[in-house]
Formats: C-alpha cells, structure tokens, sequence
C-alpha cells in the first residue's frame, strides 16, 4: 500500500475538534496505530467522563479516515492561592498511511490555541524517550525536570515510631479533602472532590485504595496500587513529621499482599523528600521527563522547584 504521505498533503486533510461519536474512529485509529485495542470503558471514562472539561480533542480527517489524533486530559492545578486548569497530554496517534506529513504538530497547535482561548493555564507532561525531543524540538515545550522512580523494598525499610497517629482505609473521597495536610509546593493537584473520585475511583482499569492519618500532625492521605510485585503511591500528602508512619502503614498492607517494594514519584525539592530517604526509598529507573508549554504569562510555571509533583499526575500510574 502506499503511503499516503505520496499522495496527499496536509492541507488537503480536515482538521476539526472531536464530535460526539467520533469515538468508534478514534478506537480503529488507536488499534491501527499501536496494534492493540483501547476498551471502549477506558476511552469514556478517560476521555468522556472528565468531570473538569469536555473532551479535548482535535483530529485530522481524510473523507470518512481518521489519519491523526491528539487528546489531553483537564486537571485541576492549584497555584499558588488560586486554582486553574492545566492539560495533561495524552494521546498522539497518526494511522500508519499518513505518517510523515507531520500532522502532530498541526494538530498540537490547533488544539493548544483553543486551551488557551479557554483559560487554560498550561499544557505538561511526561513523554518518554522516545517522544520527549520531539515534545521539545517541535512543540515549544521546555524541558522542566527529569522524574525518578523513587523505591524501596519493604523489607529494608524502617519506620517512625509515632504514637498517637491512627490510620484507616475509606472508600471515597469527600469533604475532609481539603483538609489534608497542605502542600507546601506553588504548583500541585488541585484538591477537587469530584476530579479525585473521578482519577482514582472510577478507572476501570486500576484498583485505588485510599489510606487516610490522623492524630497528632492533622490529616495525611495516600493512594495506592498494585502493580506487579511492588505497590505504587500514586498520591502522598502529610508533614515531613509524619509521612513516615504513614507510610509505614501502607507498607504493611503491601508486605501482607504480596508486594516486595513501594514505588512513588517525590521531587527532591519536596520537603518530605529527606523522611522518605529515611526510611529506605532510593532513585531508580525508569526516569521519565517532565515538561511543558505555558500559555500566556507565567513562565515560572515551568520551574520544577515550584512543583509537587506524583504519580497521579501521569497517565500511566
């Protein structure tokens, strides 16, 4: 067959947002461009269901073919005072017949353009090494930081011990949220109520346990899953004071299900960094990249030292 890059140019092609039912398309689309499926559950509750924005999506069409895809994910970020939206970028995917017209960027443009008339404070992400130059070179994104696997296997590990902290597992997030201990970053997850069920609950595709101190040193929070033979905190929010309990807590729940390790995602910059190295958790691989584009002013976004940053915020985790 052809490449259709011989055949057509990009300007012959419809660029246009996502309309209700074009995900039957973009499903096809995802299956031609990776070779494997994407569940129609998981496209509606990632895409769909997001209860901070509509989806967004821009695509490229050839007739009635879907040739290109880019999707990101709307999150709320609280910065300093003040809570905003952020995009998390998502989804690239171009149908093996168009490759090489350089839709993606195309595509990028059209769709950053329309977050920002919306108010939208930044697109960030994650890419990997394969995509990350191409993020930088191509986008005008800037490089922020390099992400560390921060683990550590359990049976090394070593805990605090803190009298009067209690810790319990709940089912759902709900008013006491906001009352977790405060992160001390300019720039983290905004603390919504219906984002976090919608993140952590409603995922078809991973389990969530949410495990919630309390005591002496006020709330703490940490989400977890597993994930092979480790347990991943997706989420961690306490006071350098007791992190390590709670974190010792989650620990004996892993060690009593099997895990050998716990894995998470903690900025070096983040005050809790030197209890988590405490109690045993050393940088790793994988190492992935954290970058961004900012629209408008606030080009301090971009400072990784501003950021609490966790796994949460990844697609991946």
């Amino acid at each position: 067959m052809l490449n259709a890059a011989t055949t057509f140019h990009a300007h012959e092609l419809d660029f246009r947002p996502f309309r209700p039912g074009d995900e039957h398309a973009i499903l096809a689309l995802f299956q031609a461009a990776f070779g494997k499926p994407m569940s129609k559950d998981y496209w509606n509750w990632r895409y769909r269901d997001n209860p901070i924005d509509a989806p967004m999506i821009e695509l490229a069409w050839d007739g009635d073919t879907l040739a290109a895809h880019y999707a990101v994910s709307p999150m709320p970020l609280t910065i300093g005072r003040d809570v905003g939206k952020a995009a998390l970028s998502m989804t690239t995917m171009t149908h093996p017949d168009y490759q090489g017209m350089g839709l993606f960027p195309q595509l990028a443009e059209r769709l950053y353009d329309r977050l920002a008339k919306q108010g939208y404070r930044m697109v960030f992400g994650f890419p990997n090494s394969n995509s990350h130059r191409g993020f930088v070179q191509n986008l005008g994104w800037e490089d922020m930081a390099p992400v560390p696997l921060m683990s550590a296997s359990i049976d090394d590990m070593k805990f605090p011990d803190t009298p009067g902290r209690s810790f319990a597992q709940v089912d759902r997030f709900s008013d006491w949220l906001p009352s977790i201990a405060p992160s001390p970053a300019k720039v983290s997850l905004g603390r919504d109520i219906a984002y976090y069920n919608w993140r952590m609950l409603e995922d078809p595709e991973n389990d969530y346990r949410i495990g919630v101190a309390g005591g002496d040193g006020g709330l703490g929070l940490a989400v977890f899953k597993r994930h092979e033979d480790a347990v991943d905190i997706v989420e961690l929010a306490a006071t350098p004071e007791t992190v390590g309990a709670l974190i010792g807590s989650v620990a004996a729940i892993a060690r009593d299900d099997g895990a050998t390790r716990l894995n998470m995602w903690l900025p070096v910059f983040d005050p809790m960094f030197p209890a988590i190295e405490k109690v045993g958790f050393r940088p790793g691989g994988p190492v992935t990249y954290m970058g961004g584009r900012v629209f408008g002013s606030g080009g301090d976004l971009l400072d990784s030292r501003s950021w609490s940053v966790r796994m949460v915020m990844s697609d991946v985790f």
